[in-house]
């Protein structure tokens, strides 16, 4: 966001008090468009390629290999993981990673698989209530060193019955509310390899997290800021007691939080996560997630997003 910070409700993607996915609200109304096919159980294989210049599309659909021609460009966005991974599999790619599985090299690129990030999370910091739980659900963003130019921290706030997690774990409060806090401006890289060459063969993600130490100092940071929230006089009416993770401290939060943090909003999108392949697709520069550029080297009629 830009500014130093703030709290607002959490937005909602609804219609008539019915939730929307981003399909319905932006693709679904131009689905009788001459210019639009949408084909479901559809995954790409590969791209194809004259040269450097793609020309179209490999997939499969209802058990058949189908191939699709590009009159102008092909956009590849499949996400942080599995854009990389189509792009290794058709042939762009660190070339020893591509000799391995025996994928005929069309441009060396060892940056595509490389500057994988993820936001990281707590799963949830949790207070006992002293009467009913609170209906509201909002977040909020701040910093964790006020040097920073925009804020890195994020917080979702929500009652402990809308989670869910009291179905998993019986012994959490009857009335609660839950924080759930997360670094989204980590500085923690990792990237994802291959497993094989062909579409079914799951991609390895090392996804490092915490491993860059500022990632952690920021991650106890947030911990203690919803602390200070969850523990302030404003809140003693509503709140009673911290639950989870109780009164952990020091080393041993350290230890906790890279026992327990998670990749956040991967689930969701997740939530978000950016880079693992170059977004200039040029051959005399490194993968740089956010760079668009073009140069004579470029892999032709193609953009690749990675987030």
């Amino acid at each position: 966001m830009e500014g130093p910070g703030g709290c607002s409700l959490i937005e909602f993607r609804m219609r008539d008090w019915q939730r929307l996915s981003i399909f319905r609200s932006y693709t679904f109304p131009y689905m009788d468009g001459p210019n639009l096919t949408v084909l479901t159980s559809a995954p790409v294989t590969r791209l194809i390629f004259e040269g450097r210049r793609v020309t179209g599309v490999e997939f499969t659909y209802e058990d058949r290999v189908h191939r699709i021609g590009a009159g102008f460009e092909v956009v590849l966005s499949l996400g942080a993981i599995n854009t990389p991974k189509v792009l290794m599999q058709s042939g762009v790619g660190d070339q020893a990673e591509l000799h391995r599985f025996g994928i005929p090299l069309v441009e060396h690129l060892p940056g595509v698989r490389q500057n994988f990030q993820d936001h990281v999370a707590l799963p949830g910091m949790i207070w006992e209530c002293r009467g009913d739980e609170p209906n509201a659900v909002f977040h909020w963003f701040w910093k964790s060193d006020p040097s920073l130019d925009t804020p890195d921290l994020q917080t979702t706030q929500a009652p402990l019955e809308m989670t869910g997690l009291k179905k998993v774990n019986p012994t959490l409060p009857a009335s609660g509310w839950m924080m759930l806090p997360a670094v989204i401006r980590t500085k923690s890289r990792g990237r994802v390899r291959l497993t094989g060459p062909g579409s079914l063969d799951p991609a390895d993600i090392e996804s490092n997290l915490l491993s860059h130490p500022d990632d952690l100092k920021a991650l106890v940071a947030v911990v203690e800021l919803c602390r200070e929230i969850g523990n302030c006089v404003a809140l003693h009416p509503f709140l009673k007691q911290e639950v989870v993770p109780g009164n952990v401290k020091g080393s041993a939060l350290e230890n906790y939080l890279r026992n327990t943090a998670v990749s956040w909003w991967q689930s969701r999108q997740l939530m978000k996560i950016s880079g693992g392949c170059s977004r200039s697709i040029r051959s005399d520069t490194p993968a740089e997630a956010g760079r668009f550029s073009v140069s004579p080297n470029a892999i032709r009629n193609m953009r690749a997003s990675c987030s």
